[in-house]
């Protein structure tokens, strides 16, 4: 009776360290797997950043205006009309004017249905 209960004993020790080490196994092998499938995404995600940013930047050098278009430039622009009212007023307007220029070249279609628009609210 004792050798049958230390037998059942030394299989059940058996049993759990088995248990224990298949248990590590199967998490190691499900953390490297998160590991291959996450990195790479990652990677594209930072690539498609990095490719969105070099895009806005390329549409913001490729624009042939005088216009600000950083908050730096805004900001030196204010800093330069300071206390000058119609030459900051004049820049208003024709900044105005370019970025409407702008404007239609982009969405022509709209420009051409908005201006008769704009016009019969004038008259």
């Amino acid at each position: 009776m004792m050798n049958r209960l230390i037998s059942l004993k030394n299989r059940t020790i058996n049993f759990l360290k088995r248990a224990s080490i298949q248990r590590a196994a199967a998490l190691a092998l499900a953390a490297f797997a998160l590991l291959l499938t996450i990195a790479p995404q990652q990677a594209k995600a930072a690539q498609r950043a990095q490719t969105i940013q070099e895009k806005t930047e390329n549409i913001l050098q490729d624009d042939d205006s005088n216009r600000p278009k950083t908050t730096r430039q805004w900001n030196q622009e204010a800093r330069e009309t300071a206390g000058k009212p119609l030459e900051r007023t004049k820049r208003i307007v024709n900044e105005t004017a370019d970025a409407l220029e702008d404007w239609a070249e982009l969405y022509p279609d709209v420009a051409e249905r908005s201006i008769p628009a704009l016009q019969d609210d004038d008259a």
